[in-house]
């Protein structure tokens, strides 16, 4: 199942925690990006579809959207161990620390395996999610 919980790095969209850089020196001012939907809708469908046995990947590029997603992954399989299950972040442009270590303490033979999927289909797209790394990395690691 595929799911979206922001937009994108392009059209500062993506769910950050600060607000987006632009012009590689300026501040996108009270523009942190949003969630596509409800944080909490989205957490609840992540939920429902684990436990129906659905492997679930949510598109998520911002460092708040990753770290809501890796948060609803890790609750699902404290609650609820499912073996075999593979979610994953698409995209994962500007990961935190957090979302990096965030593993679930299931059973070692059912162990999520949070994939952080990059999906570059083209030159352009791998362009663009390099800048907006780039953009956003300095800022990011301060805070952590």
């Amino acid at each position: 199942m595929k799911l979206y919980i922001d937009g994108s790095g392009g059209a500062r969209t993506a769910w950050l925690y600060d607000d987006w850089n632009k012009d590689w020196t300026g501040v996108d001012a009270g523009n942190a990006g949003y969630p596509t939907s409800n944080a909490d809708t989205i957490r609840a469908m992540i939920r429902l579809f684990h436990d129906a046995g659905m492997h679930v990947s949510v598109h998520s590029i911002g460092d708040r959207g990753i770290d809501w997603v890796a948060d609803s992954y890790d609750q699902a399989m404290r609650d609820n161990p499912r073996k075999g299950l593979r979610h994953g972040i698409i995209h994962a442009n500007i990961p935190t620390d957090h979302a990096i270590d965030v593993n679930a303490p299931v059973p070692e033979d059912s162990k999520l395996d949070l994939t952080l999927v990059g999906k570059v289909t083209s030159v352009a797209f791998l362009l663009a999610a390099l800048v907006s790394w780039l953009d956003h990395r300095d800022r990011h690691r301060e805070r952590n």
